[in-house]
């Protein structure tokens, strides 16, 4: 459920969202090496099934790049993971 208050259920730009979830780039970050990839739903954990879709989503959207594994830091109120170009 949207929250009308959280910055992460309503983005000003996505580069796409597909199943649950959507993809924006950082506005400072203009080198095209970092991207966040947010779920579109207001909470906090994934289950299984929303790991393995954001897995094929990567692979689809941006091959190359890596989670930083940001989400086992978890954020209290939304789910986001911010991925690098890979070497």
């Amino acid at each position: 459920m949207k929250q009308p208050k959280c910055a992460f259920c309503n983005p000003k730009k996505t580069e796409w969202e597909e199943d649950g979830f959507y993809s924006s780039r950082c506005s400072i970050c203009t080198d095209g090496k970092t991207v966040f990839i947010v779920s579109s739903d207001h909470k906090s954990i994934l289950s299984e099934e929303e790991k393995t879709q954001f897995n094929k989503l990567v692979e689809k959207h941006y091959p190359g790049f890596v989670p930083k594994e940001m989400d086992k830091k978890r954020s209290l109120f939304h789910w986001y993971e911010f991925l690098i170009k890979g070497d």
